[in-house]
């Protein structure tokens, strides 16, 4: 039996309540008017994305649940003063991201939304990393060329018989490469790196090596 929507958003409504409440109640959020407001804007805006992800309602219930999501984490941020107002930037660009990429439920027709839904996504890690501040001007470029690698590399993937795809392979290629040689130019004495670029190496190599053998049997 298939679920009724409006039983299924009101269900999914009640649960972010009830969660909400569970945490006022163990102290760990305080509802005050301002978190009262924002919190229904939050789960409004959920519900609203949520419909349109998995009940299939028109894009226009992500955009409006998308504005709510963002309003309301802004008002949380600016009460809470837990997270840094910064942080209002990785939710912006984390929806922006999704909603470009909810295109491709149309088809491989919208493989260009992969471009800007990525690049937001990336956009959106290039600020949580300036947030944690962890030798983020180590990463920060790897993790720019490494997404960028992976946006052309999803692109390749879509390609099929009608969508002639293939050159974003070059891209994808060329941007990791970048992302390696970023990674090693900026700290090779890091304990991670002395391990896992190595390891890089070694899989890329085998890899290599594997398919020239296959290519010669045929």
């Amino acid at each position: 039996m298939k679920a009724r929507p409006s039983n299924f958003l009101i269900g999914v409504l009640l649960v972010l309540a009830g969660i909400a409440f569970l945490l006022n109640s163990l102290g760990y959020v305080s509802l005050d008017e301002e978190y009262v407001f924002a919190l229904l804007l939050l789960c409004a805006g959920v519900v609203l994305v949520a419909a349109h992800f998995l009940l299939h309602y028109r894009v226009w219930a992500a955009i409006v649940g998308g504005v709510c999501i963002f309003i309301g984490a802004a008002i949380g941020v600016e009460h809470s003063m837990i997270l840094p107002e910064e942080a209002l930037g990785i939710v912006l660009f984390g929806i922006a991201g999704l909603l470009f990429l909810s295109a491709l439920r149309q088809g491989r027709k919208n493989w260009w939304a992969v471009i800007p839904g990525v690049f937001c996504l990336i956009l959106a890690a290039e600020v949580a990393l300036d947030i944690i501040g962890w030798r983020a001007e180590h990463y920060q470029g790897v993790v720019f060329m490494a997404g960028l690698g992976v946006m052309f590399g999803i692109i390749y993937f879509l390609k099929d018989g009608t969508h002639n795809l293939g050159w974003a392979r070059y891209p994808s290629l060329v941007f990791w490469i970048l992302a390696v040689l970023a990674w090693v130019g900026s700290d090779i004495n890091d304990p991670l790196e002395r391990f896992i670029f190595p390891a890089i190496l070694v899989a890329l190599g085998g890899w290599l090596v594997v398919r020239s053998l296959k290519q010669k049997r045929s």
